[in-house]
């Protein structure tokens, strides 16, 4: 799974490209789950002992359902995305579907 953050709004010409050149890549990949983008506005982090916490505020997130070979594969994948030269980065995860 990619998991996708950036906090930064694409001001500059440059910047706006980038974004579209996310969203081109996006829509350009085969991905097994589909496409979802997301803005999250605030969110709450609540811990074992149930205190409630502010957690990231703004931003873009978006995340996706891959099949890759192995993490490595996905890892390389992600190493293409237009979105890490906007100063984001990407989580890559492997899923375990065993345990649903």
């Amino acid at each position: 799974m990619f998991t996708f953050h950036t906090n930064k709004d694409p001001i500059t010409p440059e910047e706006k490209q980038l974004w579209h050149r996310f969203g081109e890549w996006m829509v350009l990949q085969d991905f097994a789950g589909g496409n979802f983008q997301v803005v999250i506005n605030t969110t709450r982090i609540i811990n074992e002992e149930h205190m409630v916490a502010e957690g990231n505020k703004s931003g873009f997130h978006g995340y996706t359902i891959i099949q890759a070979d192995s993490i490595d594969a996905a890892v390389l994948l992600a190493k293409e995305c237009p979105i890490l030269a906007l100063g984001g980065f990407i989580e890559v995860s492997e899923l375990n579907f065993e345990l649903c």
